[in-house]
């Protein structure tokens, strides 16, 4: 289906356009001249920590009724569409993930929004492959994928981290930390080569005799024998014939390789705006690390995913022309979030009673259905004010007399304080 999808649609030359975000073989150009390789660890956990997270949500499509309340969408396909799955081969859970990396790693996520075969359907695009057609009219004429399928402005969401220098395509936070990376990786390289000669570090065999070509690729090749690849390792050099082994170059700890690799980690997670522990899950308690968990996910995974679902209702409302859609997120997936119900039923409990919420609105707090009948959507006046005769703020007039006949009936079993018994039976 997808494949046919790109067969149908026509090639159309487009202008030249200045990609400063990324290119190719796996890497985030960074500047004219420099990459930053995106294997690194930290960034990897940083990406994945949130990507995982977002994965988890869920949007929803509502529209705004007169009154300016949430109502299902008319729109049956598109409601099923958010219900279901973007398209036959991928959930929402996968969808969110590609699209939150993608965002984090280049700046962009391109989304495909078309109909086929009477459903929506919604395709993650590769930022490498896509450009964006600028037109001196529209801002953007369209896109075109792999410099040979187009797509019109109408079937193309594209979410981006807005940067000054390029109106037309985002740039990552990874772009801030090429220095760092770059310190990682030769850091990295430096510890691998360090253990593969046996933790011995660089150095030269001194004398004060003459050594012959002959003698010196003898030597270097008993060195490589006994000690490379991490042979030998703790093992004695025996050096003859008056040869002496003088080092040249420190050892991690003496070069403050580690260190850095610290400081490289810190200003990682800090650009991603995540607490380091919450990644490395070291925090001692568990009530520690569900409120850094809460604080992770609301400064560095719901900004993100605000920033998709606000991308995907504005194309929504313009090709709809339904400026009342709203896409909105819904995170009960996401245990850490969730607070204990008796929490939610006591918060709910104190709202109802002195009239800051109706029965409905209560309910919706630890996530019953809504009752939708008359006196569930009222609020109900406090009872400390009122005693035992309850109005609703609805039907309340300001200086008006209260009488009996605002008092309901009083309950009929075992809670009447008359004493009668259940199913209305009296002693």
């Amino acid at each position: 289906m997808f494949l046919s999808l790109f067969a149908t649609k026509a090639t159309r030359a487009s202008s030249e356009i200045s990609r400063n975000y990324v290119s190719g073989g796996g890497k985030i150009a960074t500047s004219a001249d420099e990459t930053v390789p995106r294997t690194s660890a930290v960034v990897s956990s940083a990406v994945d920590f949130i990507s995982t997270y977002a994965s988890q949500c869920r949007f929803k499509i509502v529209e705004l009724d007169a009154s300016g309340k949430e109502a299902p969408v008319k729109d049956k396909k598109l409601q099923a569409y958010f219900d279901t799955a973007p398209n036959p081969f991928t959930t929402w859970g996968d969808m969110l993930k590609l699209a939150t990396d993608s965002l984090l790693l280049t700046g962009n996520t391109f989304l495909t929004f078309e109909k086929v075969g009477g459903n929506y359907e919604t395709w993650f695009m590769q930022p490498s492959k896509m450009t964006v057609v600028p037109d001196t009219t529209n801002f953007i004429a369209g896109y075109q994928y792999d410099s040979k399928i187009d797509y019109t402005v109408a079937e193309m969401v594209h979410v981006k981290q807005n940067i000054v220098e390029n109106v037309y395509y985002g740039s990552s936070v990874v772009r801030t930390l090429a220095d760092e990376l770059l310190l990682e990786g030769y850091s990295m390289q430096d510890l691998k080569d360090f253990y593969n000669n046996s933790s011995v570090g660089q150095g030269i065999l001194e004398t004060q005799d003459f050594v012959s070509d002959e003698n010196i690729r003898s030597i270097r090749s008993q060195f490589a024998d006994n000690f490379g690849l991490g042979k030998g390792r703790h093992s004695v050099l025996i050096a003859q014939g008056g040869l002496t082994y003088k080092q040249i170059k420190m050892s991690p700890r003496d070069a403050m390789l580690l260190d850095s690799l610290n400081i490289s980690e810190d200003r990682v997670f800090r650009a991603f705006k995540l607490h380091k522990d919450v990644v490395g899950g070291i925090v001692s308690s568990s009530a520690g690390i569900k409120d850094l968990l809460k604080h992770d996910f609301n400064t560095a995974v719901r900004p993100i995913l605000y920033k998709i679902a606000d991308a995907i209702q504005l194309f929504l409302q313009v090709q709809f022309k339904k400026p009342l859609l709203r896409v909105t997120l819904d995170t009960t997936r996401v245990p850490e979030l969730d607070d204990a119900m008796n929490i939610k039923a006591d918060a709910a409990k104190i709202l109802f009673s002195t009239g800051l919420i109706s029965v409905d609105e209560g309910r919706e707090m630890v996530g019953k259905t809504a009752l939708n009948n008359a006196n569930s959507i009222k609020h109900w006046l406090p009872s400390h004010i009122l005693g035992n005769m309850p109005i609703t703020l609805e039907d309340w007039v300001p200086g008006q007399q209260l009488s009996p006949t605002n008092q309901q009936p009083s309950p009929v079993g075992s809670t009447d304080p008359a004493g009668g018994t259940p199913n209305g039976v009296t002693n």
